[in-house]
């Protein structure tokens, strides 16, 4: 049987290496093979450099800034991210119509957008805090932030 996880990140790589260099900026250290090639299926779509504005953490720097306790920022396997020029509507919209993609996740107060490597799932966190969920129902208690 195919592992369908590692199959999607060995095409990841296998795509990276055949394709133009990714030129990330900002706190790119460790991320996941799989979510580098989301991140590359991006700035090849934009044809601009994708901005992580926050990508592994440790767990006492997600606690201080009130990330989910079981955040796939923990595992490297989630980034925050933007692209100069694509408003972050866009940006939400092209990532969740990608095969590959996990979560997708918008914040009221910022320009960035979540995206990570788990199940299938969009939110979104409105101004007042909340969370709304728009994902599978069985993972909305999944990790997010």
């Amino acid at each position: 049987m195919v592992n369908l996880r590692t199959a999607a990140t060995f095409l990841a790589c296998l795509a990276l290496a055949s394709q133009p260099a990714l030129a990330l900026e900002g706190k790119t250290q460790g991320l996941n093979r799989h979510l580098v090639g989301i991140l590359w299926h991006i700035q090849h779509h934009y044809g601009r450099q994708v901005n992580v504005t926050s990508g592994c953490r440790s767990y006492s720097h997600n606690r201080r800034i009130g990330g989910a306790r079981e955040s796939f920022h923990l595992r490297c396997q989630a980034a925050d991210i933007k692209v100069t020029g694509v408003g972050k509507d866009q940006l939400a919209r092209y990532v969740r119509g990608l095969s590959d993609r996990g979560g997708v996740g918008l914040y009221c107060h910022d320009a960035s957008i979540h995206v990570d490597t788990g199940p299938r799932r969009e939110w979104i966190w409105n101004c007042h805090g909340h969370r709304i969920n728009h994902g599978h129902p069985a993972h909305s208690r999944l990790a997010s932030g």
